[in-house]
């Protein structure tokens, strides 16, 4: 952390926008906003799945995910948004760099007059959502089928919730511990923070009522 940080801490999305408790939990749910994530946006017409950041192997179809470990990538996640089209996802703590630091490098790695990358840990925000009732909150918003959920692993999609625009990321999870992130445009944070929780304790009735997600 520079003397800037200090003197002017970072705000996360939720902060900016006036909120101070960022967790809300409800029977079988539970919300948190993900601080700080690194999210960069890489874009090629080259054939690029297969090559990848060190160890991390770029997902050549829309929707797969890939992964890289703690000892080979900082946790760092690349899910298949569109043909040519990635979102590179971090925990801000663990690469040994900043987001603008880890952008350069893989500029250096992967770019070409044919490939860019670009840093939107600025523009975008995330919030995890967990727990067995998260399906039904999910589903209830969005148009996607989450009945497949631990059959198919991790994986990720595009869609709308609202009038907000969201990629849901899930990861591989038993049925009673379901894990998404959610990352949208910040603009939104307020908004879309206010419309989970709404929906939260119809989400966990449905749960409650109708018993695993199906």
């Amino acid at each position: 952390m520079n003397e800037a940080d200090v003197m002017h801490p970072r705000l996360t999305a939720l902060q900016q926008a006036g909120i101070a408790d960022r967790r809300f939990g409800a029977a079988g749910l539970q919300l948190n906003e993900i601080e700080d994530p690194v999210l960069l946006r890489l874009l090629s017409l080259e054939d690029l799945p297969g090559a990848g950041p060190g160890a991390l192997a770029l997902p050549g179809r829309v929707g797969q995910v890939s992964q890289a470990g703690p000892g080979s990538g900082g946790n760092l996640a690349a899910l298949c948004l569109a043909p040519g089209e990635w979102l590179l996802v971090s925990s801000a703590k663990a690469p040994p760099d900043s987001p603008a630091d880890l952008a350069e490098r893989l500029h250096r790695e992967l770019a070409t007059e044919l490939t860019m990358v670009c840093d939107q840990s600025d523009a975008l925000a995330g919030i995890r959502v967990t727990g067995p009732a998260a399906p039904w909150l999910l589903g209830k918003l969005s148009c996607l089928d989450f009945a497949r959920g631990t059959a198919a692993g991790p994986h990720c999609a595009r869609t709308r919730m609202g009038d907000a625009a969201v990629v849901v990321h899930y990861h591989e999870a038993s049925a009673d511990a379901w894990v998404f992130d959610l990352y949208f445009d910040r603009s939104v944070a307020h908004w879309l923070w206010g419309l989970l929780c709404a929906s939260a304790p119809h989400a966990a009735e449905l749960q409650e009522e109708f018993g695993a997600f199906a």
